[in-house]
């Protein structure tokens, strides 16, 4: 599933009703209307789903303190710097 931008993050969000199965999220940081950890902390806050949310960027590196403080909140699981290899999506998935 694709969502762009908070027109989708709405409190009847599609994000809320997703099957528990999927709970893996890989999201770029750099959207159009809003910045990825804004979505990531919006995942975050969701009752009952909490997915997995792996940022993806060209802009931060895994060493930026905002990339290591989201993940010591609680905020994103891991981080993807691009460009990456199929090896880092299944490293990721083995979390």
């Amino acid at each position: 599933m694709a969502v762009a931008g908070w027109a989708k993050l709405k409190p009847t969000s599609t994000l809320r009703h997703r099957r528990p199965e999927r709970r893996i999220v890989f999201l770029d940081a750099k959207l159009p209307d809003m910045d990825g950890l804004d979505v990531a902390r919006f995942a975050s806050c969701l009752e009952g789903v909490r997915p997995k949310v792996f940022l993806v960027s060209g802009y931060h590196y895994s060493d930026d303190p905002v990339i290591r403080q989201a993940i010591e909140e609680g905020i994103i699981c891991g981080f993807l710097a691009k460009p990456f290899s199929n090896q880092d999506i299944r490293g990721c998935l083995s979390v």
